[in-house]
């Protein structure tokens, strides 16, 4: 291999250099966040003024749509 051919190596991103991505799932993530941003807000204020379980069933299925959420980003669906 001659020394003028160099294999481009790709850009490495610095830690605190801004995360850009604006993938095909983008809009859908966002959306999940905000629908489990608000099912955690709902599910706490249920677990204080209806029931706990009642609350903790309505976090629960929060998370899920975080956990779906977070499986898109990682693999960049």
């Amino acid at each position: 291999m001659d020394h003028e051919e160099t294999l481009e190596q790709p850009r490495r991103h610095h830690r605190l250099e801004p995360f850009r991505d604006n993938g095909p799932t983008f809009v859908l993530r966002q959306w999940l966040n905000i629908i489990f941003l608000v099912g955690a807000v709902a599910g706490i204020i249920a677990m204080y003024t209806c029931s706990r379980e009642t609350g903790i069933y309505i976090f629960l299925g929060a998370s899920v749509l975080k956990f779906i959420e977070l499986a898109l980003r990682m693999l960049k669906l």
